[in-house]
């Protein structure tokens, strides 16, 4: 192997390792900003139904790679059923599973590609295309 094709692979190792640490940092913080609005999005609904005082009021888990000792904070599901509420336990607890496949739903209907999974679905870039914001690869609008 040539010195020079040894700096390369050196390089390509480190541009390596670099992306790895971009991708693992980029994963921990979306994950930790996933938990917290998770947690949020039960307290606020536990607050609009009348089952707790402050909605801001979520326990704070001490490590934020791990994600342990966050909760909710303050919602007692077991009391919620014993005072029958059980109706109000049931939408807290769901509430963030469905904010989550919205989320993910509304994600997919942005990123479609009309062309290929669904051509008679108007998602947003639809939309642009047909009003000439965008430019086809040919080079004229379409």
């Amino acid at each position: 192997m040539t010195p020079s094709g040894f700096m390369n692979r050196k390089q390509e190792i480190r541009d390596a390792f670099v992306y790895l640490l971009i991708v693992l940092a980029t994963y921990f913080s979306y994950q930790t900003l996933i938990v917290i609005m998770h947690e949020h999005i039960h307290s606020i609904t536990a607050f609009f139904l009348g089952n707790m005082a402050d909605p801001l009021a979520i326990y704070w888990g001490g490590n934020p790679i791990t994600l342990t000792g966050w909760d909710e904070g303050g919602v007692e599901y077991s009391a919620l059923f014993a005072a029958g509420e059980g109706v109000h336990a049931a939408i807290i607890a769901v509430m963030p599973l469905i904010f989550h496949a919205i989320v993910v739903t509304g994600g997919g209907y942005i990123s479609c590609c009309p062309a290929q999974c669904c051509p008679k679905l108007c998602c947003p870039a639809r939309c642009f295309r047909k009003s000439g914001r965008i430019t086809s690869y040919s080079g004229s609008s379409s």
